[in-house]
């Protein structure tokens, strides 16, 4: 599902590319600075007591594990579809200001005032008219200049990542700063253990040349006390804005309701659970793949009846919109719409042929 634009590429469904260069350059920095620490962690091991004796051995694997995996939170960080509202699920423009004259446009435009836009609750009923995507999307969608696309439950546009982080690869972005923490505590605590035992071996205890850490261990810890502070400090920011965020409740209450309840014990397990996308917490969530939800979760999650990879039940949603659109809202058009109300059409007899554009792709 490529961009109109060009600047984003699907190498198959599941996989997403920004082509952005800059955001590239930065992912790819990353990588550098990942595979630096790694090197510099290994050598200073293998200085210290020898990559081939157990103790050598054993740091030398959970180091490799934990690199392993912020690398791979990272690649599905980038190569995760972010949560876009596809292209095709479009309708008429909110206004048509070369077929109506100035009052009626006026007339239009305040069927919802501002101030009643920003009280309405989000329960995934509302469609927004997106001037850049040229599509209705749910109001629980923000558009994203880098990516050139719409983004359901966007949390913000992360150059590291050359992605946007929203509900299709939010799960991989948290666990890629746990586990960056993780490994930034664990390669500051080898150095510091080097330090506190070198007096008993042969070298000089310090930070600099012909001592031990040695500058090297002085690197080492410089970049795990910038990477764990950062990470740290933007994971517990995360958690928090989760954690507080009413929209995440709402979406958990209509899963809860259609499951009949949940296994979630604290409020931020129930939040977590919808980005995550289980009935509470589960040995997945170590794993940053996301997990396979059920239509109507999905439904639910993202605020729009409609899957990119059903085409069949695309191609209802899409007869729905159209008809809809077409119908309910020939003459009075209006900045947004009641989704919620598509169900209670009948489309039997439509016209096939009119429709054969309206896939979400």
């Amino acid at each position: 599902m490529p961009s109109r634009s060009g600047r984003v590429l699907a190498l198959h469904r599941p996989l997403w590319f920004v082509w952005d260069p800059a955001g590239i350059v930065i992912a790819l920095f990353a990588w550098v600075l990942v595979f630096g620490l790694l090197v510099a962690v290994l050598t200073s091991i293998s200085q210290w007591v020898g990559l081939l004796s157990l103790m050598g051995l054993t740091e030398g694997v959970w180091f490799t594990g934990l690199f392993g995996m912020c690398l791979w939170c990272h690649v599905v960080v980038l190569t995760s579809n972010p949560g876009t509202v596809p292209f095709k699920l479009k309708g008429l423009p909110p206004v048509e200001a070369e077929d109506q004259s100035d009052d009626e446009v006026e007339e239009i435009e305040e069927e919802m005032p501002l101030n009643e836009y920003e009280e309405c609750e989000d329960d995934g009923s509302l469609l927004i008219y997106c001037d850049e995507c040229e599509i209705y999307r749910p109001t629980r969608a923000t558009h994203c200049h880098t990516c050139e696309r719409c983004i359901v439950l966007q949390d913000h546009h992360c150059p590291w990542v050359n992605n946007c982080v929203g509900i299709g690869n939010q799960k991989a972005f948290l666990l890629m700063l746990l586990y960056v923490t993780a490994t930034s505590v664990q390669a500051a605590l080898l150095v510091l253990m080097q330090y506190a035992m070198c007096s008993r071996g042969k070298y000089t205890c310090g930070l600099q040349n012909d001592q031990f850490p040695g500058k090297l261990g002085g690197w080492i810890l410089a970049a795990a006390a910038v990477f764990g502070i950062f990470c740290s400090l933007m994971l517990t920011m995360e958690l928090y804005n989760i954690y507080q965020d009413p929209l995440f409740t709402l979406i958990a209450d209509q899963i809860a309701a259609r499951r009949g309840g949940d296994k979630s014990t604290s409020r931020l397990e129930r939040h977590l659970s919808v980005i995550c996308g289980t009935d509470g917490m589960r040995a997945s969530w170590v794993f940053p793949p996301p997990e396979r939800r059920a239509l109507h979760d999905m439904e639910i999650v993202q605020g729009f009846r409609c899957r990119p990879d059903d085409k069949y039940y695309v191609h209802m949603a899409a007869k729905r919109a159209r008809f809809f659109l077409y119908e309910g809202m020939s003459g009075t058009a209006s900045m947004s719409t009641n989704f919620s109300s598509l169900s209670n059409f009948d489309f039997a007899g439509v016209h096939e042929n009119m429709l054969d554009d309206m896939f979400c792709v």
